[in-house]
C-alpha cells in the first residue's frame, strides 16, 4: 500500500474493486509467509519435512507453487507440484484460494477435501501435511505416488541403516562397509 496507508479512489464504484483486490493481496500474503514461519507447527506424523525438499515459486498475487520430487520404485523420481490458486475474477470470493496438483504432467484440480482445508487455515504447511501424511484422503493417482514414495524412502533408509561407516585413521579416509549385497538407487554393491 502507499506509505500513508491510503487508497484514492475517484467514483464510489471503485470501492468494491478496491476491497476485493486488498482481500486477494491479504490471502495471497497468507499463504506466502506461511511458506517462511519456521516452527510453527510440530509435526509428530510418520510424514516429517525432514524427507521431503521444496521449491518454493510465486506469481504474484495470484500463486504460491511448491514443488518436490518424489522416489519412486524404479529408483528415479517423480515431479510433484501443487499450485495454490487465489482467485482473480471479482465474481469469485478471493478468501477461497484453490489448489491444484500436477504429478508429472496430469494435472489434478478441483479437489474438495484440499480446498476446504485450504481455506480453513490458509497455511501451506499445514495442507501439505494434510496431503503426504494422510495419502488414503486422496485421489487414487496422487494416493499411489505418496505411498510409492513412501515405500521406496523407507526402503532406502533401512539400506542406509545396514551400512556401517568408520573412519579409517591410517590413511585419514572414510571406508564404507556393508553387512550384505544392497542397491541404493540402482547401484549395486559387493559384499566385503
Amino acid at each position: 500500500l502507499l506509505p500513508n496507508r491510503k487508497v484514492p479512489f475517484t467514483h464510489p464504484l471503485h470501492v468494491i474493486t478496491i476491497i476485493h483486490l486488498l482481500r486477494q493481496q491479504l490471502v495471497y500474503n497468507t499463504l506466502f509467509q506461511s511458506c517462511l514461519q519456521r516452527n510453527r507447527h510440530n509435526y509428530k506424523s510418520a510424514s516429517s519435512f525432514d524427507d521431503y525438499e521444496f521449491h518454493v515459486t510465486t506469481r504474484p498475487p495470484e500463486m504460491v507453487s511448491v514443488t518436490t520430487n518424489l522416489l519412486n520404485n524404479k529408483g528415479g523420481t517423480t515431479s510433484l507440484k501443487f499450485e495454490f490458486m487465489v482467485p482473480q475474477e471479482l465474481r469469485s470470493t478471493p478468501t477461497q484460494p484453490k489448489l491444484n496438483i500436477k504429478i508429472g504432467e496430469v494435472t489434478l484440480s478441483d479437489i474438495p477435501l484440499l480446498n476446504n482445508i485450504l481455506a480453513k487455515c490458509l497455511s501451506i504447511p499445514v495442507t501439505l501435511h494434510a496431503i503426504l501424511s494422510r495419502p488414503s484422503i486422496l485421489p487414487t493417482s496422487l494416493a499411489a505416488v505418496i505411498n510409492e514414495h513412501n515405500k521406496s524412502l523407507k526402503e532406502f533408509k533401512n539400506q542406509l541403516m545396514s551400512i556401517d561407516l568408520s573412519c579409517d585413521q591410517n590413511k585419514g579416509g572414510v571406508a564404507l562397509e556393508s553387512r550384505s549385497s544392497t542397491n541404493i538407487a540402482g547401484m549395486k554393491r559387493k559384499r566385503n
